[in-house]
């Protein structure tokens, strides 16, 4: 009898959504309280997404690459930006581009330690 393979792949991206959505309630929360209302106004929309994590990891995509500055000032004062999410998920929900822009707007990027120093 041939096995449903459907049927765990969705349960795991079911339980991605729930955590990225978890993650997105508290980078929302943490950018409010220590940037301020004012900075949350695009993410808000994120809300739109919630049930369909193809669209929500594009929507957070296209929020990352319009500016840095949010995500490294919340970074820096301690909260969850959505740099930081897009680390922690990493592929297959954001591509590795997306991981390395992230991990350079947070400062996170090593130094290659191939390449010698003058």
């Amino acid at each position: 009898m041939p096995q449903n393979l459907v049927q765990p792949q969705t349960a795991v991206l079911s339980l991605a959504l729930q955590s990225l959505v978890g993650e997105l309630e508290r980078c929302e929360s943490d950018s409010v309280r220590l940037l301020g209302p004012a900075y949350i106004k695009r993410m808000q929309q994120w809300r739109r997404y919630r049930d369909d994590p193809v669209k929500l990891a594009a929507f957070i995509r296209d929020c990352l690459h319009r500016t840095s500055v949010n995500g490294w000032a919340l970074h820096q004062k301690g909260g969850l930006s959505l740099e930081a999410i897009v680390v922690a998920f990493g592929p297959p929900l954001f591509t590795r581009q997306d991981v390395d822009h992230a991990r350079e707007t947070l400062g996170l990027v090593a130094v290659n330690p191939g390449v010698a120093r003058r």
